[in-house]
């Protein structure tokens, strides 16, 4: 009954069931007695006897030809189903309820960047997890719970494709079909934009059909924008299907039409100007460029018209030429330079200004071609070119422009330019005349401005470190004293105990540079004589130099009286001395000179030192000067040229000048040296002040007299305390305001109250202090911070009366401070 290629798979089979029982069902072919081929199930079974022994082969046959037939013929259609899908522009995945990949055509491997074998069997929201939370994720499940289909579009940051889908709901899941609609909705974008541009254009745009052109219907209007409503009065619903000769009037040019006509004929591109009336009847001047629109095959379908209302400019030109006659005059009277450039012949002409401003000959002719003026300078030329170029080629009637010119002598001026452009009767430029404003002084004092600005902020970032670093070193340096004086004769310790000492000291010396800068260094003034002040100091100036530079001192003879701090001057020069002795490795000469000066209402700065009289000390050099960046940044705390240095120098210098009321100036190039100007105000006084006597000899020690330390520090609190009570004093502390006043009203033998300036709270050391004397009107006050604020100081000088000692302070300072403030109260008494 088998066909030849099925005898030895049945054999097999029978054969294995006739001699091990293994039964088998096969679906094979038989043939018929008609010698007909049919599809039919096989099966065996073995039979036993009694003792278990195969017997026999029990089988039978089941016709499932069309079983089998219909089999071929649903994998015919899956195959070409597949074939379809596959094949099919867009993409098309099927998911699981799980959420699963169980199918991707290749356009869907395309698209989502991603093979069959990486997605197949995946969950979707892990594979894309920037989906998660988007249309793709609620819309998707909303398909899958309710059964319904679903379409939308989303964006894929992941793939930077916008996508629209199509989701329907199967027995096994969801089948998708999506597609890359990011050309078509960037397309989309672009029109709806170009749409929106157009109809917000000043010019007008109008767009009618070819024919006809004779009339009286003429090329029938199919677009006009809103620029054509607002400049005719018509409605574009109104116009459409007119045409626009309803526009034209009595003093419309018939012959510029007919040359327009002749143009439109020949399918050829016009440009003309005519008169046009509106719908109020109002008369106006239209610039019309014209151009057909052909179809693919070249014929000529509609024409566009783009119009411009040239009113105005025609006005301008008629009221300009009406200037001419006033221009002369104008141009003497005005402190501007005026120009005016034949731009056809490139010839121009200036006013006298050019040479009183910038010190060009105005008779010397030039010759400005497409490249512009030789004065312009040369990084600013290629873009002023570029901004003229444009407006000539442009319908404009005025230019302005920003740029810097080179003076005669070399320098640099900064400009405001300002153009009328004139232009024929054919919209040609011919002619511009202009101003040009000097504002280089404009310019550079908002440079000031923003410096002063920035220098203010980091003083304040500067001043606040500074006092914290204060309150650290004001515990090293007591301790380090202390420990010292404890170790005697141990040498190899007392050794690093000095060690300690000095560079906390030193640490000292850096926070007081940086409080000069901040401004919040408190200064001791007195009104000084600064030539004598610089002569007491130049021995030192002298020995800094070391002997490689010489130095020489030019004092003004009637030099002005200033009230500034002595000492803090010595420091100024000396650190300006050693910048210049630093800028001159091969030597040179510093001079330091000394002149006064007033600066009037109306010259000033738009920052200190504004207008009045001063006191100017100026320290000049012949080293290698700096470049602008550094001259911009000079006077920032820790920038320095040098390969060493703090880079605090002119930072400190600036804060002293500044906090006593003046300025520092600073004028340098490379390769021409360098000039420091410090600018203090005058005295009103006429007498030098006498300089005070300083404290000497021993330390002064208590005699049980009750100080109050108030101190939030907790550190430097308990360090006042044991250095206090090691002086001989009685101590109480506390560490606010608060605090203090309950421990006055308690206690009425407290002698003096030494309380920081800064603390936490409502109230600083002054308020303190001040509720303290309602309390005890007798009570001396020693103040003590890491820096100055505004409770104690005007412009940085202490209030009369005020005493203060500043942190860090070594136990001397203390004890002489303590002296002076009880024996002050005791005099007063």
């Amino acid at each position: 009954f088998y066909p030849p290629e099925y005898r030895d798979l049945i054999t097999q089979k029978f054969n294995a069931c006739a001699r091990t029982g293994t039964e088998f069902d096969e679906v094979l072919q038989i043939v018929t007695a008609k010698g007909n081929r049919v599809w039919v199930r096989s099966v065996g079974a073995p039979e036993r006897d009694a003792g278990g022994r195969i017997v026999a082969v029990l089988g039978a046959f089941q016709d499932i030809s069309r079983l089998v037939g219909l089999y071929q013929r649903t994998e015919d259609l899956c195959a070409r189903l597949g074939r379809v899908l596959e094949n099919m522009s867009d993409a098309f995945v099927t998911i699981d309820p799980d959420w699963r990949f169980s199918y991707l055509n290749r356009a869907a491997e395309a698209v989502l960047r991603r093979g069959s074998g990486d997605l197949l069997g995946r969950n979707v929201w892990r594979e894309f997890p920037e989906t998660v939370g988007t249309l793709f994720e609620t819309e998707l499940t909303r398909a899958l719970d309710t059964g319904t289909s679903v379409t939308f579009e989303e964006f894929n940051p992941s793939l930077e494709t916008w996508f629209r889908v199509t989701a329907y709901p199967t027995p096994d899941g969801l089948a998708v079909y999506f597609r890359d609609v990011t050309r078509d909705r960037a397309s989309y974008q672009r029109l709806r934009l170009l749409d929106t541009a157009v109809s917000r254009m000043n010019d007008t745009l109008l767009i009618t059909e070819v024919a006809p052109l004779d009339a009286p219907d003429g090329p029938r209007i199919v677009y006009a924008n809103r620029a054509f409503e607002r400049l005719t009065g018509y409605a574009a619903d109104e116009v459409m299907g007119a045409t626009p000769r309803i526009l034209q009037g009595p003093d419309t040019d018939r012959g510029e039409l007919d040359r327009i006509r002749g143009a439109l004929e020949r399918a050829e591109p016009v440009r003309a100007e005519i008169v046009n009336y509106g719908r109020d009847g109002q008369r106006y001047w239209l610039e019309i460029d014209i151009a057909p629109v052909t179809d693919d095959a070249g014929r000529p379908t509609h024409f566009v018209s783009l119009q411009r209302d040239t009113t105005e400019r025609r006005e301008a030109e008629a009221n300009l030429r009406l200037a001419e006659q006033r221009f002369g005059m104008v141009a003497q009277a005005t402190k501007d330079v005026i120009w005016d450039w034949d731009i056809l012949s490139g010839s121009m002409w200036w006013n006298d200004n050019l040479l009183t401003v910038f010190g060009h000959d105005p008779a010397v002719p030039i010759n400005v071609s497409h490249r512009g003026c030789p004065y312009v300078h040369p990084d600013d030329l290629d873009r002023v070119v570029e901004e003229l170029d444009r407006v000539i080629a442009g319908a404009d009637t005025s230019w302005h422009g920003a740029y810097r010119v080179l003076r005669a002598d070399g320098t640099t001026a900064h400009v405001q330019d300002r153009g009328i452009v004139l232009r024929d009767d054919t919209g040609k430029a011919a002619r511009m005349i202009g101003s040009m404003a000097d504002v280089t002084r404009e310019r550079e004092s908002e440079a000031i401005l923003r410096q002063s600005q920035k220098l203010e902020a980091i003083g304040q970032l500067t001043g606040g470190l500074a006092h914290d670093f204060n309150n650290l070193l004001t515990v090293v340096l007591g301790n380090a004293e202390l420990l010292a004086e404890a170790l005697g004769d141990r040498g190899d310790l007392l050794a690093m105990a000095d060690q300690m000492i000095g560079a906390a000291q030193r640490g000292a010396d850096l926070t007081g540079r940086l409080l000069a800068f901040a401004r919040q260094q408190p200064l001791d003034p007195a009104v000084i004589d600064v030539n004598d002040a610089i002569r007491s100091v130049l021995p030192l100036l002298h020995k800094s130099l070391e002997d490689h530079a010489e130095i020489k001192l030019v004092p003004a003879d009637d030099l002005w009286l200033s009230e500034i701090d002595p000492s803090q001057l010595d420091a100024a020069l000396l650190n300006l001395v050693i910048n210049a002795r630093d800028a001159m490795p091969a030597g040179g000469c510093v001079t330091i000179e000394t002149f006064n000066t007033v600066v009037e209402a109306g010259t000033a700065d738009l920052v200190d030192p504004g207008e009045g009289r001063f006191v100017v000390v100026a320290v000049t050099d012949t080293g290698s000067g700096m470049s602008p960046d550094a001259v911009e940044r000079a006077l920032e705390p820790f920038f320095t040229t040098k390969q060493t240095g703090t880079g605090l120098g002119l930072p400190m210098a600036f804060g002293f000048a500044r906090q006593s009321g003046g300025y520092l100036r600073i004028k340098s190039r490379e390769g021409e040296g360098t000039r420091v100007e410090l600018y203090f105000p005058r005295s009103v006084s006429r007498d030098p002040d006498t300089p005070g006597d300083t404290a000497d000899g021993a330390a002064p020690r208590g005699r049980g007299q009750h100080i109050l330390v108030v101190e939030d520090d907790l550190f430097v609190r308990r360090h006042a305390v044991a250095t206090i009570r090691s002086l001989g004093y009685r101590v109480s502390e506390a560490e606010d305001a608060a605090a203090a006043l309950a421990l006055l009203a308690d206690a009425d033998d407290i002698a003096l109250l030494f309380t920081d300036i800064v603390m936490p709270g409502d109230m600083n050391g002054r308020d303190l202090a001040e509720a303290a004397a309602r309390l005890r009107p007798d009570l001396p006050v020693l103040y003590t911070s890491g820096y100055t604020d505004d409770a104690l100081t005007r412009q940085g000088r202490l209030d009369p009366g005020v005493q203060l000692l500043s942190k860090p302070y070594r136990t001397r300072d203390l004890a002489f401070k303590l002296s002076a403030a009880l024996n002050r109260d005791a005099t007063d008494n």
